[in-house]
């Protein structure tokens, strides 16, 4: 985005240039956000800042290629999953045009800011409310690299499992407390801080599960950790949106199952967990590439983003090649107080 389009947007937005509002603001990018382009600047203050400024009317072309994707999915409206498919091409777009809006973002932020303190060595920056709007968003600049410049440093193991660590933790809390998943994990929303804590950051893409949703969770938890095979079915049934096993069918019932317990896998698991394992990595991947060859996409709209938000954080935790106690974060963090046997 040329400068004079980001002059144009604080403008809009502020009725103010950049330069008047920030005792200095570069005018190159330093980053790239989803949906628009992040700039340093320094506050009055002499503060750092990170200035997030949206691509001019990014939502009409949200709204527009969402149209022209129902109109290019249009064969399938004779399928048996047409109604499911309009679900959650509803539910993408809702997600989306709230990305768009970062006064939601700056909500989402705080809120994940305020669940931690400085002992849990999770740092989610601070939004500066009065330079911010739906369109620009100021936050705290956080010093530290991103994924490949630590990689390239060699980092020690236990660097590695104390970021692997770090990252369930914070995954964990916005789940258990929040209720929200952090939709859009990619390794550049995270921050390797020299001290050793581990910033967080852009909250756009965060979806909130609600009732149903959440009741779902708990009882697929409950179903796998008291090893309850018969009711681990029934609630595969039930979230792939069919009346029983009979009708969903043994061959998808299995290929659903078997990425749902991989998802799972280390809930189950006591002491160390190694995601920088090959072996369990590939056996995820090898079965989400075969759901998806069969056309298995039936389920409830949440999914969508559970497995964006599962995929894309062990992405990051296999890259660090790191392990941790999955299984103690679990229950501190969800307060499961459960003897399972």
């Amino acid at each position: 985005m040329h400068y004079a389009m980001v002059r144009e947007v604080f403008f809009d937005e502020f009725g103010r240039e950049p330069e008047e509002m920030f005792a200095g603001f570069e005018r190159k990018a330093f980053a790239a956000a989803s949906l628009g382009q992040v700039h340093r600047a320094r506050l009055h203050s002499g503060e750092e800042v990170a200035v997030k400024i949206q691509y001019p009317g990014i939502a009409r072309p949200i709204r527009s290629d969402m149209k022209n994707l129902r109109l290019l999915l249009q064969p399938m409206r004779m399928g048996e999953d047409w109604g499911n498919i309009l679900d959650k091409l509803a539910d993408i777009e809702k997600v989306l045009l709230a990305e768009a809006d970062y006064t939601s973002e700056a909500r989402f932020a705080e809120v994940v800011r305020s669940s931690f303190t400085p002992e849990d060595g999770v740092v989610v920056p601070r939004v500066h409310a009065e330079y911010s709007s739906r369109r620009v968003l100021t936050t705290q600049y956080l010093e530290g690299v991103h994924l490949d410049t630590l990689l390239a440093s060699h980092p020690p193991q236990e660097l590695r499992d104390r970021y692997t660590h770090l990252m369930t933790v914070a995954t964990m809390r916005m789940l258990y407390r929040a209720h929200w998943l952090l939709a859009d994990p990619s390794p550049g929303n995270y921050i390797f801080m020299p001290d050793g804590r581990l910033g967080i950051i852009d909250f756009g893409c965060t979806r909130a599960l609600d009732e149903e949703e959440w009741r779902m969770q708990c009882e697929v938890e409950a179903a796998l950790l008291g090893r309850d095979e018969e009711e681990m079915e029934r609630l595969i049934v039930k979230a792939s949106l069919y009346q029983s096993a009979q009708d969903m069918g043994p061959q998808r019932l299995e290929g659903i199952g078997r990425v749902i317990r991989w998802q799972l896998e280390p809930w189950l698991s006591e002491g160390l967990f190694d995601f920088g394992d090959r072996d369990f990595f590939r056996r995820g991947i090898d079965a989400m590439i075969e759901v998806t060859r069969q056309g298995y996409a039936r389920g409830m709209p949440v999914h969508i983003w559970s497995t964006r938000f599962i995929l894309g954080a062990r992405g990051v935790v296999y890259r660090l090649k790191g392990r941790c106690d999955f299984k103690r974060i679990y229950r501190e963090e969800s307060g499961w107080q459960g003897e399972w046997r």
